[in-house]
């Protein structure tokens, strides 16, 4: 969300369009291709040529049915997790294991556990996804667009982690589809590319239990447990067609098994985030920041508004530790599938200058949706970023 703010801040500078014109340049990565500079340089995932694209075409929740797909003839794991775990493990890789944790947003020591906890898949679409490539001991993010076919690892919110063949950490994209500027050189995939047939993910509203996958090899489709590696796969049905895609790239078309509506007053009061999120934004120039999350506080009321603040700091670039304050207030209303935050205004203060949310073209923190998890509120924002709340005390 302090993302979407200091978007909203280069667009009042001149440096981005608006958000409807916005473009993004991504970086096509063909089938078996290891990018430049990847955190691992070995083939570690079977990616599949010749996948037709899927009908689950621009952006989806991570949980859309047959999205992703697998073979069930398939004779060689799709992705040798063990190897990538060995090398992160590997004393010898450590300062390389730390920047890639850090990207992936877990402790060092509990690598292993979160790669066994992801589960590998097959991309049906052409899919935007923020890679990372590692050089001079720093991680440097940009925006890939992935061929259909590649192996990533996805976690229980059906969003990618990790791409196979490399091993690279992989975070939600900031561009959009229909939005993006990519040259193909493979002769293959440039005569097949379709622009309409991009897909991008978002985070499932709820963690799911099972990926329900396309059989790429018989038509029809299978159950894999999350945290499985085909092992435990059971036949199902053709997955059916999928909805028409959402034009809110943040709001999920996954309904939950109960007709009950949830009330806003179940959510009204008080709620805190400590911070600590990373995130990177590519800048038009070809340089990029990093942004780091010091606290968010979220106030709800009962009568369905919201006030989001907003303090974070820039760690990399010409202005590292420049501080950004910034606020979005708006409405809230209850769904079946959860809560959808509605920005009205915000306004972002970045070195002494504030701007407000009509000055920026309505660019802000956008809307949000967000679920009720045990204690916490989880709210996902546009660009795939999760923060989960707590109740203030």
């Amino acid at each position: 969300m302090a993302v979407l703010l200091v978007l909203a801040l280069l667009g009042a500078s001149g440096s981005c369009r608006g958000s409807g014109d916005r473009v993004l340049k991504v970086v096509a990565e063909q089938i078996r291709d290891i990018a430049f500079d990847a955190f691992f340089d070995r083939l570690i995932g079977q990616d599949r040529p010749g996948v037709v694209p899927g009908p689950a075409t621009g952006t989806r929740p991570g949980d859309t049915q047959g999205a992703v797909g697998d073979g069930s003839l398939r004779a060689e794991p799709l992705c040798d997790i063990e190897q990538l775990i060995r090398f992160l493990t590997d004393p010898a890789n450590s300062r390389v294991a730390g920047v890639w944790a850090d990207e992936a947003g877990v402790p060092v020591s509990r690598i292993p556990t979160y790669v066994r906890g992801l589960t590998p898949v097959v991309l049906r679409n052409d899919t935007l996804v923020t890679n990372h490539n590692y050089k001079d001991g720093k991680a440097k993010s940009y925006e890939s667009l992935l061929q259909a076919g590649t192996v990533v690892l996805d976690d229980e919110f059906g969003v990618p982690r990790v791409k196979c063949n490399c091993g690279n950490p992989l975070k939600p994209p900031q561009a959009q589809p229909g939005s993006i500027e990519v040259s193909i050189s493979d002769p293959g995939w440039a005569a097949r590319y379709n622009p309409a047939q991009v897909t991008r993910f978002t985070p499932a509203s709820t963690p799911m239990t099972s990926f329900y996958l396309a059989d790429l090899d018989t038509g029809a489709g299978l159950r894999r447990p999350t945290g499985t590696r085909g092992e435990k796969d059971q036949p199902a049905p053709a997955p059916p067609p999928p909805p028409a895609p959402s034009t809110k790239s943040t709001k999920s078309t996954k309904s939950t098994t109960s007709d009950a509506k949830p009330a806003v007053e179940q959510i009204a009061g008080r709620w805190t985030y400590g911070g600590g999120e990373r995130q990177s934004y590519p800048l038009p120039d070809g340089t990029s920041w990093e942004i780091v999350l010091d606290r968010q506080n979220l106030e709800v009321t009962a009568r369905g508004s919201f006030t989001l603040d907003i303090t974070a700091h820039i760690t990399t670039g010409p202005v590292a530790g420049a501080p950004i304050r910034g606020q979005c207030t708006g409405t809230v209303k209850a769904e079946r599938s959860g809560f959808v935050f509605q920005e009205q205004s915000a306004r972002v203060t970045f070195q002494g200058q504030e701007v407000t949310s009509a000055e920026l073209g309505g660019l802000g923190c956008g809307d949000l949706t967000a679920n009720v998890q045990g204690a916490a509120l989880v709210v996902t924002d546009a660009t795939g970023l999760r923060v989960r709340f707590t109740r203030a005390a």
